[in-house]
């Protein structure tokens, strides 16, 4: 899986990548310290072999598994995901409004 490791910032996006060679591939599944990944508005599957999370959070951060099966073989892949004490600053525009009586 790639990248095997990723340390982000709180409010950064993170993606990996499951590398799936052979064929067929009929099942790909995804998994977040060793429980079924739960998608989300955040948490989603780009394609069957790409998880992006949007805007991470502390409660991201642990080890992603993709498990790739067919009717011969398996294989997993496993990617660690550290979220530093960083926040992200996000712009804010500011605004006047004026208002004449």
């Amino acid at each position: 899986m790639r990248p095997p490791r990723q340390v982000l910032n709180i409010g950064q996006e993170a993606t990996f990548n499951c590398n799936v060679t052979g064929y067929p591939v009929h099942t790909i599944t995804w998994k977040k310290d060793q429980r079924q990944l739960a998608s989300s508005s955040r948490v989603r599957l780009l394609s069957r072999d790409v998880l992006h999370i949007t805007s991470v959070r502390r409660d991201d951060r642990g080890m992603y598994q993709c498990f790739v099966y067919n009717d011969l073989d398996g294989a997993q892949g496993t990617a660690e995901l550290k979220i530093s004490g960083k926040s992200v600053a996000m712009s804010n525009k500011n605004c006047c409004i004026k208002v004449s009586v």
